[in-house]
């Protein structure tokens, strides 16, 4: 099976998956409500998905290492449509919710382990599979919606749920035909052990750990354009539904369009000159969001969607090609599990800042001191990239 197969197979695998969870971020909070009665723990939604998508990503990634990453990653995708089809049968909140942990199972594989077979497959140039499948994760996020919106207007709204189910077995059986063999491990001696440290040989001057924490910050501002910033321009700047429908659709497309040129232009700065280029800028911009006003807002919120993909795409292929080909799925597991960490606590804290002062103050504190941090971690880089070649 060429790699050329393969990373067609996993591209429009991916597409097929987010498209059909794109169709129900939208309608499940409204499908909870009215189930359970009670919209004030509508938010146990994302809780439960978040619970089980971290819990297994160190693990899946471990044991694909181990054992090969093809069965992991089609098991994932036939997990989700189990979770589809939970979703579609679901007579009260506890079946959401239960179908909620099974898709964090299932999408973690999925997110985590594609990036590390990419990467096997082009260990040169790693930047342009991974990148590209980035951009195609976002574009199925970003049309999803306006599909489900057309399919409502045919079918009953539950029926999302279903046709989610169907693009994720759909899914999965592209990729038995793709993925016929595991990728071989160059250069890999044998399986790894079962250690559960960091999966990779360091030369003196790598900076995986504090790259790692860049990750999570990235996560939080990742998670803050899901959650907080939408609730913020339309309690503060007057958005209405279509203004944060369009929001959406632009953050998903910019973060998709930062992966793909970013992984295509790799080469040209590296990829600790992307990651420099990348957190600082985003953190500035989102700090200066509060006082902006008309176009000098959307072009805040467009820089620094852009900057944060920049980031988060150039820091997977930087800590790909530290990793031995047989430790790349765990290392994925953890670039994962510390974006998954602030994706879903980083928007807690800044509501929580913003809930104790005053709207916009979380977003402040999150520019201000990931700012700094992106300038830290940016000149720890930029030293490391003077003592070895990229």
């Amino acid at each position: 099976m060429t790699s050329k197969t393969t990373a067609c197979g996993l591209f429009l695998a991916i597409f097929l998956m987010m498209t059909g969870v794109g169709m129900i971020v939208a309608v499940m909070p409204r499908h909870y409500v009215a189930l359970s009665g009670s919209p004030h723990t509508v938010g146990s939604l994302a809780a439960a998905f978040a619970i089980t998508y971290l819990m297994v990503q160190l693990v899946v990634g471990r044991l694909a290492d181990r054992y090969g990453f093809r069965r992991f990653i089609i098991a994932g995708y036939f997990i989700c449509a189990a979770a589809g089809v939970c979703f579609y049968i679901s007579a009260d909140a506890l079946m959401l919710i239960l179908g909620r942990l099974i898709q964090g199972v299932g999408e973690a594989p999925a997110w985590s382990l594609a990036p590390a077979v990419l990467a096997l497959q082009d260990p040169v140039r790693p930047g342009r599979l991974i990148g590209g499948y980035s951009a195609v994760l976002h574009v199925g996020l970003a049309f999803g919606p306006a599909l489900g919106i057309l399919c409502r207007l045919i079918w009953p709204e539950e029926s999302v749920f279903a046709i989610f189910a169907v693009l994720c077995f759909c899914g999965g059986w592209i990729l038995i035909e793709t993925l016929r063999a595991d990728v071989p491990r160059q250069g890999g001696q044998g399986r790894p052990s079962c250690s559960w440290e960091l999966p990779v040989v360091v030369p003196a001057g790598r900076n995986i750990g504090a790259t790692l924490l860049g990750v999570a910050l990235y996560g939080a501002g990742y998670g803050s354009f899901l959650t907080v910033i939408p609730v913020y321009l339309q309690a503060a700047k007057g958005f209405g539904e279509t203004g944060i429908g369009l929001f959406f659709s632009g953050f998903y497309v910019a973060i998709g369009t930062a992966a793909l040129l970013t992984g295509l232009l790799s080469e040209r700065l590296g990829q600790r000159g992307w990651m420099t280029v990348g957190l600082a800028p985003a953190a500035i911009a989102i700090a200066f969001i509060p006082a902006a006003e008309g176009d000098v807002l959307i072009a805040l919120l467009l820089g620094s969607t852009l900057a944060l993909g920049i980031f988060g795409m150039s820091a997977l292929d930087y800590l790909n090609t530290l990793a031995t080909p047989d430790r790349k799925g765990t290392l994925s597991g953890y670039y994962f599990l510390a974006w998954g960490i602030g994706m879903f606590l980083g928007p807690l804290v800044i509501g929580g800042l913003d809930a104790l002062a005053a709207p916009g103050t979380g977003l402040q504190s999150y520019g201000v001191f990931t700012g700094l941090y992106g300038l830290i971690l940016g000149k720890a880089l930029t030293d490391e990239d003077s003592v070895a070649p990229g």
